[in-house]
Formats: C-alpha cells, structure tokens, sequence
C-alpha cells in the first residue's frame, strides 16, 4: 500500500482552486468558442519585388536598337542610379565588328542613349538624344530593355545629341 502525505500547504492551495473552480457560474451555451485572440499591433508590410528590367546602354542605327543591356542586379552603383556596366566610347568598336555598317561612323555620330535605375525613385530612367523621342522608338527601347511602360521616364540630354550645333556648343571652349 502507498501512502501519499500532502503538505498543508499544498493541500491549503488545492483546496482554494477547487473551491474557486466550483463557484464559477456555468454557460448555458454548449458551444462556446474561445474568445479571440487579440490582434497584434504590428502590421505585415510586403517587401517590394524588385523591379523588372535592365540597364545599359543603346543606339538607334535605321530604326533598329544596338543595346548593351544588364539585368538590374547585375548593373553597377554610380550614386544614387544603377548603371549598365559598360560606355558608348568601349562598346562602340564592338558593335562596328559586329556591323559593317557602322564602320566607317563615330560612336557620337548615331542617336544613342543610357537606361540608368534611379535607387530614391525606384524608377527606370531612360536618358537619350532629342531625335529619339518618337513613341514608336521610345516602345522599342522599353521592349529592349523589358522596361514597365508606366512609370520609366524618358528623358532628352544633351550629352547624347547627334546635332552637329549642339556639339560644337558642348564642346566649344569656354
């Protein structure tokens, strides 16, 4: 026979759970649920899915885009900006191999442009020649570099004109 000894104290703590157990009112709703649970304060926020689209840069040689284009996170950090990860001036020589057309021409002498991701606006920015501004090219570079059509910007830039007056105004001594 096993003989079990509570302490009073111990019996004294069971005694006042039981008691308490007993004295609390009954539901007469059998299918009581649990009642829930509080909501947490702290809200889930997505992360942005980091945009679609390349960086680099381009020419339009007879209406057709001679692009060096770089997935985004492959591209390089210039500032604030993500950049292709290669110039007009390197690139050139290869594209002339490629294209016999483009031999006898200077780097300067096609419309070109740069995609460049702009990091604070989180937006494609599509920095090109004046002479490029015709929604049908404008179309073909966003296919090229698989831009969103809403929200890249195009912008014209001196820097990448083919006018001869305005080079010789960028280029003319101070």
């Amino acid at each position: 026979m096993t003989v079990f000894v509570i302490a009073p104290v111990v019996w004294f703590s069971l005694c006042s759970v039981r008691r308490h157990i007993d004295n609390l009112p009954i539901s007469e709703n059998t299918n009581m649920k649990p009642s829930p649970q509080p909501r947490s304060t702290v809200r889930k926020t997505k992360l942005p899915k980091p945009p679609a689209g390349k960086v680099g840069i381009f020419w339009v040689f007879h209406g057709r885009i001679l692009a060096a284009t770089f997935a985004l996170a492959d591209g390089e950090a210039y500032g604030d900006a993500v950049n292709g990860l290669t110039d007009h001036v390197h690139h050139w020589p290869k594209l002339q191999e490629a294209n016999p057309a483009l031999r006898g021409l200077e780097y300067q002498d096609v419309p070109r442009g740069r995609v460049l991701f702009m990091k604070p606006e989180a937006r494609f920015h599509v920095y090109l020649d004046k002479a490029l501004t015709a929604r049908k090219i404008q179309r073909s570079i966003l296919q090229e570099f698989q831009l969103p059509a809403v929200g890249t910007r195009f912008l014209t830039d001196p820097h990448y004109t083919t006018d001869p007056e305005e080079l010789d105004r960028l280029f003319a001594p101070e």
